[in-house]
């Protein structure tokens, strides 16, 4: 199976909407959108009944830090479209 965003080339830069924080000429740096990116799958297993993705983050060192889980998705579904942070209540 292989999973990939349109929102970016592999191994590319994340573009400011994606991140937490993007840069600001006055500031240095301002929040950001902070939206997920969308994501593309093919090739899946027969057999599949549904999805369960895991976005994982790597930090400094070996830190390792879950951003979000999306379960239960159908298996006819073939990626998920960008999608907006939570509301600032949320986190």
């Amino acid at each position: 199976m292989q999973i990939r965003s349109p929102d970016f080339a592999h191994m590319a830069r994340i573009p400011p909407r994606l991140a937490f924080g993007a840069p600001d000429p006055a500031t240095h740096v301002r929040l950001s959108d902070n939206e997920n990116p969308a994501l593309e799958w093919r090739g899946v297993p027969a057999g599949t009944k549904s999805y369960a993705l895991n976005l994982w983050h790597v930090a400094q060192g070996d830190e390792m830090k879950s951003y979000w889980v999306v379960y239960n998705i159908p298996a006819s579904a073939t990626g998920l479209p960008c999608w907006p942070r939570p509301p600032r209540s949320w986190w």
